[in-house]
């Protein structure tokens, strides 16, 4: 064994791996230290109500905009700004399925595709349709329903709170440009 380890291209192949794997860590420190920042722990007392509570969130919220690269730029910052001090203004009235979306609404302003508040138990929580619609080219239509909203299967879309589907979905089509 000792003559293996002591050949040439074993000494320089173990130096080069050896190499390779800092190089591999130092990347990954770096990529951890630019984008990955420590969030510091929440030290609140238990909040007394739900009140308590949304304050105490949105006040650990503020931090986000420390972290959130995205948030260098001023414009986006402030928007984040604004719309925490008029979240705090409606605080009270507040369900906790709103809050849940307001707060994911906050993030979105980052506009960072990286950046959210995860879909996953929110689409459980929070109110949404029972039908799912699709695009067609005559039109569009209900091509999924939960069980009780099967007489809506196939029908079409024609209009969105007295909007037309035409005009729906030509804004829809140009919030994704």
């Amino acid at each position: 064994m000792r003559k293996f380890f002591s050949k040439t291209w074993v000494k320089v192949t173990g130096a080069a791996l050896a190499s390779i794997a800092v190089l591999i860590l130092a990347a990954y420190g770096a990529f951890r230290w630019l984008y990955m920042p420590s969030v510091p722990e929440p030290d609140f007392a238990k909040p007394a109500s739900a009140l308590d509570a949304y304050t105490q969130d949105l006040d650990y919220l503020e931090l986000y905009a420390d972290l959130e690269k995205a948030f260098e730029d001023k414009s986006k910052r402030a928007a984040f700004s604004r719309h925490l001090a008029s979240l705090r203004s409606q605080i009270d009235t507040m369900t906790p399925e709103r809050f849940e979306v307001a707060v994911a609404q906050a993030i979105a302003i980052a506009d960072n595709a990286h950046s959210n508040v995860s879909p996953l138990g929110m689409s459980r929580r929070v109110n949404h349709f029972p039908v799912r619609t699709g695009p067609f080219e005559d039109g569009d239509f209900i091509i999924q329903a939960r069980r009780g909203y099967e007489h809506l299967l196939g029908a079409e879309i024609i209009a969105v709170e007295g909007h037309p589907m035409t005009k729906v979905s030509a804004a829809r089509a140009g919030s994704r440009d």
